[in-house]
């Protein structure tokens, strides 16, 4: 399963978000996309996850337009949770 959230990172802004998967799952992985793609001025920092349950991605947009970003966390459920 996938879980993803999705915000509007101004121009010249630092924005980090979090993708957190629902209770008796842990992540399994993620990533971190942007619209529209913009070829320079848009910079991926992190993409990692933080802590068992959630993956944060931060993004640095340099350029001079507003970008879509949009995190996602894959889910897996453990045998027994």
């Amino acid at each position: 399963m996938q879980v993803s959230n999705t915000q509007t990172c101004n121009p010249d802004g630092l924005c980090t978000l979090t993708a957190t998967c629902p209770s008796g799952t842990v992540v399994a992985g993620g990533g971190v996309s942007e619209t529209p793609l913009i070829s320079s001025g848009v910079y991926l920092m992190e993409s990692e996850p933080s802590g068992n349950r959630t993956w944060r991605g931060t993004i640095r947009n340099a350029s001079q337009f507003p970008v879509t970003v949009t995190v996602t966390a894959i889910c897996v459920r453990l045998p027994g949770v």
